[in-house]
């Protein structure tokens, strides 16, 4: 086929080929009817159906299911009107007036207690505001001669006297005393504890130590020292020089034995393995005195032999008061110089 030549023939051809589609394409098959009532009885509620149907089509329902058991008819039934609507677009719907404002709710004016006190503090303050503006007013008019009266000051707290306050070198007797303290007698509860209280003095340094030189740990002055002053320990030294005489690493115990006991040779082990749980034991040694004595107890001297002062320290306050065959056994310290020149019998 040749191309057309013009626009009209271009035309034309399109409308036949048009044309000839339209007529090619069958028309849809129509489906088949349902078959239509045998009674009159049935012919009324189809029709009955159908008003229905009609009036209710605008309104989209589940279709109904057909009623089965009827037969076949070969007349079609009768199409209903069918309503077609003048405008098939549908109009977009109205627009809604937009909502009003929610009105505004003024709070009412408060009234009550509250209010009526505090416009009574606002009054006040400004009633003194007023009048601290009327002083200053008058003090301006007054002139720089004429100054303010100074403010009254507070009375000043009144100060004990020095008769009232205690006595500050008494504190410790009385802090003592309100323990339970009593004078003269040992701290403790057995009361073997110091009588006498300590104290401090000051001594001057000795012109020979020189540890407070440079680098040394002493004194920011380099000039004093103290040192503690015990009366416990001066009495105490006294009360034992008088019992137990002067140290010494020699101990004699008195009225252990009586002078029948001299010969006994299990008397120095017995006395020996005793004393050895404080020391040392060199040497026991039993002696009769010569001439004897006025005094039975002082008749026989045993002597204990130390190794060190620290054995006859301890024994003589062990063996002290201390009972042995049923004699009550008297300690104190011999003078290693007499007993090495054999004096035994010295006096004590």
């Amino acid at each position: 086929m040749a191309p057309p030549s013009t626009g009209e023939e271009a035309y034309l051809r399109r409308l036949a080929l048009s044309t000839r589609a339209s007529n090619n394409t069958a028309p849809p098959a129509e489906e088949p009817s349902p078959s239509l009532a045998t009674t009159g009885d049935d012919a009324y509620a189809r029709r009955v159906a159908m008003s229905q149907a009609m009036a209710q089509s605008s309104i989209p329902v589940e279709p109904k299911p057909a009623y089965p058991g009827f037969a076949p008819s070969t007349h079609p039934p009768p199409q209903p009107p069918v309503e077609e609507d003048e405008d098939p677009i549908p109009s977009p719907p109205p627009e809604t007036p937009p909502l009003p404002n929610p009105p505004t709710t003024q709070a009412p004016p408060t009234s009550g207690p509250g209010s009526a006190e505090f416009e009574a503090k606002v009054k006040a303050r400004r009633d003194a505001a007023a009048a601290i503006a009327a002083r200053l007013a008058q003090m301006a008019n007054a002139g720089p001669s004429q100054a303010p009266e100074p403010a009254a000051q507070p009375p000043a707290p009144s100060e004990p006297s020095n008769n009232d306050r205690p006595d500050p070198h008494g504190f410790a007797a009385r802090l003592m005393a309100k323990w339970g303290h009593k004078a003269g007698q040992g701290l403790g509860a057995n009361a073997d504890g110091i009588v006498q209280p300590l104290a401090v003095e000051q001594t001057a340094r000795p012109k020979g130590n020189k540890s407070a030189g440079a680098g040394g740990f002493g004194s920011k002055d380099g000039g004093n020292m103290g040192r503690i002053i015990n009366a416990n320990d001066d009495a105490r030294q006294k009360e034992e020089l008088e019992r137990f005489g002067e140290p010494s690493r020699i101990v004699v115990l008195l009225n252990m034995v009586g002078v029948e006991d001299i010969g006994d040779e299990e008397l120095p082990d017995e006395v020996a393995q005793e004393c050895t749980k404080h020391g040392v034991v060199e040497r026991v040694f039993v002696h009769g005195v010569y001439p004897p004595p006025p005094s039975e107890e002082d008749g026989v001297r045993v002597f204990v032999k130390f190794s060190g002062p620290v054995g006859a320290y301890k024994t003589v306050r062990d063996f002290d008061g201390r009972f042995f065959g049923g004699r009550s056994v008297r300690a104190r310290y011999f003078n290693e110089r007499l007993f090495d020149s054999r004096q035994f019998n010295a006096p004590l």
